[in-house]
């Protein structure tokens, strides 16, 4: 073996050496910085307590700001499966305790219904309100995510 040979195996492994290091240093900057952002993310959520099972009950049920189709036809359905689905009234006290899952149960119950909210609108003369409501559910989860 020759000496160049040699001195070029070395350098291979110093350099190997160096690479390891330099990418669990990356790789470990990574996780750092998405272990920040998830916690971040929840610690907006348990902050703020403003799941989309709320908003969109003040959205269209509230008091002073009625909507009777769509709260008969859309919020109404989503809170009797929620409740169906999770035994009782008193699941959504508990499930705002709980961080991420109200939204994902509300999407969960929104596709378990979806057929019987698309039928109480056509009953009631509104077939397009769901297109309607999709969107007015995108502007929500923007307000959420930005304090509008």
């Amino acid at each position: 073996m020759e000496v160049t040979q040699i001195i070029l195996i070395i350098a291979a492994i110093i350099i190997s050496f160096m690479v390891i290091r330099l990418a669990t240093k990356m790789l470990f900057r990574l996780i750092i910085l998405l272990i920040v952002i998830v916690g971040c993310y929840l610690g907006y959520n348990a902050l703020t307590e403003q799941y989309i099972v709320e908003r969109v009950y003040s959205l269209y049920c509230d008091e002073t700001n009625i909507d009777q189709v769509k709260c008969e036809c859309f919020v109404q359905p989503i809170i009797k499966d929620l409740e169906a689905r999770h035994g009782g009234p008193d699941f959504l006290e508990e499930l705002s305790k709980t961080i991420g899952k109200p939204d994902i149960e509300f999407f969960k119950s929104l596709t378990n219904q979806e057929t019987e909210i698309q039928a109480c609108f056509e009953k009631n003369g509104a077939s397009g309100l769901l297109d309607e409501i999709k969107t007015d559910l995108k502007d929500e989860l923007k307000k959420m995510f930005t304090q509008e």
